[in-house]
């Protein structure tokens, strides 16, 4: 209707194409997305000057699809033109510039590179620390700085820096449990990198009470992460391969990313599973998981971090003949 009506490309139409583009994110049909989310740039693009945040929210849609579809590279291109033209639109210290800086940090980390990553999370946080009445935010930057320098090779600055903004949620009038659950499986995961698994899981344990007192209507996926968190802990353990089989079921049954979609959160739950079945003697589902989470890594062409690589290879070898 709107083709009909306006006599060539018209921003309102480049509206609706966004609006498209992130609704067949959401259904994980990312080809389309991307390429309406092309369509609608150009014209916003032709449509407006440089620079103007209309078209920083045209990127943004754009980097989301990208991100998704496992393209870091042009990604990241995307998230500097951001910053630069927020900066230019909005002011070196507006807010918005320091989620522009998170979310490229969150690029960089997906990409595995997480010096970059921690760069860009130190700066959201400065930003952040300058604006009044923005606690809430700021913690968020520190428990994303504190991940990057742990998955960076330092653990235990970045479980510090972790505990530091864990406090921060927990000191505010109105707590944000979602983040406080958030920041907890970060922290979890360090610990369990570490090989601190008894504090690993009770950091995890702790993330999933806040699920069943404060987080009953939050989505599935987000606590499938403390479950598959619980799960991996009990697995390395080795002393209770039930209940780590169990956990692990429930956090793969809770993930609704699309078939269509990469998901690195279940081909890591789906690797871990198919160990425990392996030691449980459940052979024939340990190698048909494996199968599938093999197949999810072929289809992200590796993008995945090493580390899930390393977990592929290691159920792999396990489940291997011996000569």
């Amino acid at each position: 209707m709107q083709r009909q009506i306006f006599d060539g490309p018209h921003i309102e139409i480049a509206d609706t194409l966004e609006a498209l583009s992130r609704a067949y994110r959401r259904v994980g049909q990312l080809d389309r997305a991307e390429s309406l989310a092309r369509e609608s740039l150009s014209i916003v693009e032709a449509s407006l000057p440089d620079p103007h945040q209309r078209r920083a929210s045209g990127l943004d849609v754009l980097r989301q699809v990208l991100i998704d579809s496992h393209k870091y590279d042009e990604a990241v291109a995307l998230g500097l033109r951001i910053i630069a033209m927020d900066e230019a639109a909005l002011g070196p210290r507006h807010p918005g510039v320091a989620t522009d800086e998170n979310t490229l940090g969150f690029t960089y980390m997906m990409r595995g590179d997480y010096a970059d990553a921690a760069q860009r999370f130190r700066t959201a946080l400065a930003i952040s620390e300058t604006i009044p009445d923005n606690e809430r935010r700021s913690a968020i930057y520190q428990a994303d700085l504190g991940y990057s320098t742990g998955l960076g090779g330092d653990m235990a600055s970045g479980a510090r820096v972790i505990r530091t903004a864990l406090e921060r949620f927990r000191a505010q009038n109105e707590i944000d449990y979602s983040e406080v659950a958030s920041a907890l499986e970060k922290l979890g995961d360090l610990l369990r990198r570490s090989g601190e698994l008894s504090a690993a899981l009770a950091t995890f344990e702790e993330a999933d009470s806040l699920y069943s007192e404060h987080l009953t209507t939050a989505p599935g996926e987000w606590h499938a992460r403390t479950l598959i968190g619980i799960g991996r802990t009990l697995a390395d353990r080795g002393d209770d391969d039930g209940r780590a089989e169990r956990t692990l079921r429930e956090g793969i049954a809770k993930i609704a990313t699309p078939k269509t979609r990469i998901s690195s959160l279940r081909v890591e739950a789906r690797a871990a599973l198919a160990e425990v079945l392996w030691r449980t003697g459940n052979g024939a589902e340990a190698k048909h998981l494996l199968g599938e989470a093999k197949a999810e890594e072929d289809a992200a062409r590796g993008t995945l971090p090493a580390d899930l690589s390393r977990l592929l290879q290691h159920a792999t070898a396990l489940m291997e003949p011996r000569a």
